[in-house]
């Protein structure tokens, strides 16, 4: 079941989670932070910018959102990043964009007019940033062969021993 709340002078139907709600709002204060700065803050859904305008538009603020450092609490600009935004994370961001102007009944400008599938230019600006992303460093999962070895060891070792707080982080640790 969902709540109401109240977001930027407007209520909003909401099931999702408090962090999903503080990203969302994050998100939110940076796109009019970004507007205030490119001079549209009278115009934050761009409602007076061509199609095209508007596409150049949103798609300076993504890169923009990938490489800025912004002001916490006030979403305004605080500098360049020392790492980009990974594109998952900077996909995450976006989405919530297109929440906010859907829920705003605005359409989407990532999006294809009716429809959720992404523009192809900004489609293609998520690929290119995703090619450009380091490669995750994934945790290495450990073995049944290293499991069956610590049990062994502490079989071995504390049976004869009786040192029951040993054999007891022994297997904790298996």
């Amino acid at each position: 079941m969902g709540f109401i709340r109240a977001s930027n002078r407007c209520l909003v139907f909401d099931s999702r989670v408090e962090e999903s709600n503080e990203s969302y709002d994050r998100t939110w204060r940076r796109w009019l932070g970004f507007c205030a700065e490119a001079g549209r803050s009278s115009d934050p859904f761009l409602t007076q910018l061509s199609p095209v305008g508007r596409e150049l538009f949103v798609r300076s603020f993504i890169v923009c959102l990938r490489t800025t450092q912004w002001q916490k609490g006030s979403g305004t600009i605080n500098g360049k990043r020392k790492k980009p935004m990974v594109a998952s994370t900077l996909r995450e961001a976006t989405g919530h964009l297109a929440t906010a102007f859907r829920s705003h009944m605005q359409p989407s400008p990532l999006h294809v007019a009716g429809s959720s599938q992404l523009l192809p230019s900004t489609r293609s600006l998520f690929k290119a940033f995703a090619n450009a992303d380091p490669a995750p460093k994934r945790q290495r999962a450990i073995t049944p062969k290293l499991l069956r070895g610590m049990c062994k060891l502490a079989v071995l070792e504390f049976a004869d021993t009786h040192d029951a707080p040993a054999a007891i982080a022994a297997d904790l640790a298996i």
